[in-house]
């Protein structure tokens, strides 16, 4: 039994290494991608869905259903080439890896062809931090197409990246840079490389060094949410409350819905007040949505909401040294967007019209 596994270890190690990191991903794609479908699709009714398309996509055929434009936008399907190219990468790799790895513990004996260990560590650690970043993916539901493309252009750039960090460096440390460069984030591989070629060449600090972001300014953003968001291309308060809600859930794939919403609900607000927002959150107009619900009990029929809507709105124009009269215009001018009326029908819709969400292949 021995022999037969030492005669074909390259192969069996070769599978199994390629089983371990593509694992995750076919985890995902069964159980938490489908969570995701059901939890959006299941969580707008038909009115719902009909002020999405009159909000966000206005020009677009309407499907027979939600699913049917969901699938279309995010199924399964987008993801079948990055995972190919993933796997045609990664047995690349490892065939590299194997080879030195058995050649060094006798298995083998040494033949031409073999990379050098500078290269060989670099892969290594490239596939130990992707396999470990697909592995947190698929247990926060955060696993897109561009993640994958990602995890590929990873183990393709380990080997030049490791030299060319290392040319700077002490020539006893190559293999120890290497494979810890290999092994590091690849967002912190990437500011370090920019950064430390932007210090060779003599260009001064690079851009990237500042940490805070816009949208750490939001209620529940932290610098980890502010990344995500960033690596979507959302890196600023107005960018984030004209989003579409339901493409920028699927992109941030670890974010809710609702979560996402919320994001979005506080920052229509924020465009308009900035840090006064916070002074609004004691009379409980935290966002657009509960902004919208004021003016519609100032203009509704009841007197006791008529009543406190207006002594709410005086009270907070009073803490912000306003006229009541502008803050009260400028209270309808949120309320009236239409990004506003798409979230506050979402969280107020009473409908119990669901949509069809019944699994049909990707």
């Amino acid at each position: 039994m021995f022999e037969f596994f030492k005669s074909s270890a390259d192969l069996w190690l070769i599978g199994l290494l390629v089983v371990v990191l593509i694992g995750p991903v076919l985890l995902y794609l069964v159980g938490p991608w489908a969570y995701r479908r059901d939890e959006i699709c299941g969580g707008l009714s038909t009115a719902s869905v009909d002020l999405y398309f009159d909000t966000f996509h206005q020009s677009l055929a309407r499907p027979k259903d939600f699913a049917t434009f969901y699938r279309g936008r995010f199924g399964r399907r987008n993801y079948l080439v990055p995972t190919l190219v993933v796997v045609a990468t990664g047995w690349v790799v490892l065939t590299w890896i194997v080879a030195s790895l058995l050649v060094d513990v006798g298995i083998r004996q040494p033949t031409t062809g073999l990379l050098p260990t500078t290269a060989v560590l670099a892969l290594a650690g490239a596939y130990l931090w992707v396999v470990i970043d697909l592995m947190t993916r698929w247990r926060f539901r955060d696993l897109g197409p561009t993640d994958l493309w990602r995890a590929a252009w990873r183990l393709i750039a380990a080997v030049p990246l490791a030299y060319a960090v290392g040319a700077i460096l002490q020539p006893g440390l190559a293999g120890s840079v290497a494979f810890f460069l290999g092994a590091f984030p690849t967002r912190q591989v990437t500011t370090l490389v920019r950064r430390l070629g932007r210090r060779q060449l003599g260009l001064g600090a690079d851009a990237d060094e500042k940490s805070e972001s816009e949208l750490e300014k939001l209620q529940g953003i932290d610098t980890r949410i502010a990344e995500r968001f960033a690596d979507e291309g959302i890196t600023t308060i107005g960018q984030l409350a004209y989003a579409d809600p339901v493409e920028l859930t699927m992109r941030c794939a670890s974010f809710a819905f609702s979560f996402v919403m919320d994001c979005q609900n506080q920052a229509l607000a924020w465009i308009y007040f900035e840090q006064r927002l916070d002074t609004l959150r004691q009379w409980s107009l935290r966002g657009a949505q509960e902004i919208a619900n004021l003016i519609s009990e100032l203009d509704g029929d009841d007197p006791a909401d008529q009543e406190l809507a207006r002594r709410t709105i005086d009270a907070a124009a009073r803490m912000l040294s306003m006229d009541a009269n502008a803050l009260e215009r400028t209270l309808r001018e949120i309320a009236d967007d239409p990004y506003t009326t798409f979230i506050n029908a979402v969280w107020n819709d009473d409908s119990t019209a669901e949509l069809k969400t019944t699994e049909t292949p990707a």
